[in-house]
């Protein structure tokens, strides 16, 4: 409970990476949704994705093509700008936030060790779960049992989720080791109690979101504006506990 409590002391480090997922959700549902209603209509727009910007900037073609690519490019710029976001969001959280300028100034000198580290572990994670996926479908499919794919299905997503909380708690470890050291350092280190604690923070980081989105899609499969504003709302409410959740779990090995 220290480290969740210590985070919420320091909300402005979570409210800074919820603003980036908020403006991402804008930037791509918002003209997305746009993009499909229009489609549905037959229209101009439907052919072209929404506005002339889209066709101009990322190139001609059907509205399916520019819209995949401009999908594809605003993901990667947000997954590299969360990256060079943990520079200075780790850097607070051994010490205190010290203001959106000092979080930059950190996250930029942190930014290609953190984006070396985040490649070392996340090869020998995809690797893995790779594995184990081809392996509970190879199970499956030459099984008699009707019920097995459910089975392994499941068992194939427990094994990846174990596996990424392992590979979570590692990859926490080298880049707090990084930032002490001023260089990129690798972490495999094993304490007991603090990585049930750190799983523990994280599962429940998952289980928050699933239950808010949930929520969200009960309110969004029904008719009215206000139903349609409160789905929006409960979303928000299930990304901050989300990104609160997992910087306590950070916290726990800072």
């Amino acid at each position: 409970m220290k480290a969740l409590k210590s985070v919420i002391r320091q909300h402005k480090l979570v409210t800074i990476l919820y603003l980036q997922e908020l403006a991402l959700f804008l930037i791509i549902f918002i003209p997305l949704a746009s993009w499909f209603h229009a489609a549905a209509s037959r229209t101009y727009f439907g052919t072209f994705f929404t506005v002339d910007f889209f066709p101009e900037i990322l190139g001609k073609g059907g509205g399916v093509v520019v819209a995949t690519t401009f999908i594809l490019l605003t993901l990667l710029f947000f997954f590299l700008f969360r990256i060079f976001l943990m520079g200075g969001i780790f850097d607070s959280l051994m010490g205190k936030y010290n203001g959106f300028p000092h979080l930059l100034k950190e996250s930029a000198k942190h930014f290609y060790r953190f984006l070396l580290l985040f490649i070392a572990y996340s090869i020998p994670l995809l690797i893995l779960t790779g594995l184990t996926a081809k392996l509970t479908g190879s199970i499956a499919h030459n099984s008699p049992n009707q019920a097995m794919p459910v089975i392994m299905m499941i068992v194939s997503r427990c094994i990846a989720i174990i596996f990424s909380i392992f590979f979570s708690y590692w990859h926490t470890g080298a880049r707090f080791k990084t930032i002490l050291e001023h260089k990129t350092r690798f972490s495999f280190a094993m304490k007991g109690k603090q990585f049930l604690g750190f799983a523990a923070y994280q599962l429940i980081s998952v289980l928050f979101l699933l239950l808010f989105a949930w929520l969200s899609v009960k309110c969004l499969t029904h008719p009215g504006t206000g139903l349609m504003i409160a789905g929006f709302l409960v979303m928000q409410i299930g990304l901050y506990g989300r990104n609160l959740f997992k910087l306590a779990s950070y916290k726990l090995l800072s």
